[in-house]
Parts: structure tokens; C-alpha cells; sequence
């Protein structure tokens, strides 16, 4: 199976999803990601499982293999409230 990386029609009406929620609304396996974007499973499975992120080169080859769909901005891990803080 053959991909390329132009923009999706798709991108209009959901402009960004996370890599994990993409690869299995577009019906990719690991294999075909890490071929798509031009690098390992082992680092596909790592940043779908959000246990590390792309460098920034690997994330513009995600960007454009997406359509733009997924993006940098999708693997920011979110701040967890810190309690600690509170007023004493």
C-alpha cells in the first residue's frame, strides 16, 4: 500500500488529532507509518504511547506525511495541576 504526502481533504473539517488517534482513523499500522515518515517502528510505538517525543525534523516529517493533521502541538504533553503550591 502507497501513501503521499499531500494534504487530505480532511484537514479542513478536523485540522489536528493526536499521532495515535490519526494512525488508527486512517487505518495505518506501525510499519507503514515508520516506512511513510522514514523511520523505525521502535520510534513509532514510542511516540504513539507518548513515552518519548519526535525531534523536530521527525515532527515535520510527521506534519507533512499528516497533511498537517497531526503537528508539534499534538505531542506538548499537558501540564498537570500542581498542588503544592497552595497558600499557607
Amino acid at each position: 500500500m502507497r501513501y503521499h504526502l499531500d494534504a487530505s481533504p480532511l484537514c479542513v473539517s478536523n485540522p489536528t488529532m493526536k499521532f495515535a488517534d490519526y494512525m488508527k482513523t486512517h487505518g495505518l499500522e506501525d510499519e507503514e507509518m515508520a516506512e511513510l515518515i522514514g523511520c523505525s517502528v521502535f520510534a513509532i510505538r514510542k511516540w504513539k504511547y507518548r513515552e518519548r517525543t519526535p525531534r523536530p525534523e521527525q515532527m515535520l516529517r510527521i506534519k507533512a506525511a499528516t497533511g498537517g493533521m497531526v503537528s508539534a502541538d499534538d505531542f506538548m504533553i499537558e501540564d498537570k495541576p500542581d498542588n503544592s503550591g497552595e497558600a499557607a
